[in-house]
């Protein structure tokens, strides 16, 4: 998705939901797509939602349906509460306003290409990473299925 449209979905969203007071920032992560901020103005306050953030280089390598849902997650997390989490007020409030009552992409997501990447000798699924792993690493497909004997990713530099 085009970064210029999220943005603009992101504002109509947050205007939609009542939220046009959160500000939207751009976060160079790349292991997640978007992410609600919390603060406090004084130790006896409690959490706000402040802000959202996109991953820049996942909005980009992502389609539209997968930012859209991510948008709306975070904007679930911003109306349950710093303390809800992925729990069950955060799930209502993801129904609520049209996300997947999911906590996590998983297998949807395409990571942002890097120089480091290695494919799960399993299911094919190409993984990217910035630096080289000091310990081994493993797909989400053996993850999901709790197999006794992991296969291990192979990262080579290209």
């Amino acid at each position: 998705m085009d970064t210029g449209r999220a943005m603009i979905l992101a504002h109509e969203l947050l205007a939609q939901h009542g939220l046009s007071h959160l500000s939207l920032d751009w976060h160079r992560s790349n292991k997640s797509v978007g992410i609600c901020h919390f603060a406090r103005l004084a130790p006896d306050q409690p959490w706000h939602a402040i802000k959202i953030t996109l991953s820049r280089g996942l909005v980009e390598c992502n389609e539209d349906s997968l930012i859209r849902n991510t948008i709306l997650h975070e904007i679930a997390h911003a109306k349950a509460g710093n303390a809800a989490g992925h729990g069950p007020l955060w799930k209502l409030a993801a129904i609520a306003v049209g996300a997947k009552p999911e906590a996590k992409c998983g297998l949807g997501v395409k990571e942002v290409p890097t120089k480091i990447k290695a494919t799960c000798p399993l299911c094919g699924q190409l993984h990217y990473f910035t630096r080289m792993p000091k310990r081994s690493k493993y797909c989400v497909c053996q993850k999901a299925t709790c197999q006794q004997n992991w296969v291990p990713l192979s990262p080579t530099r290209v």
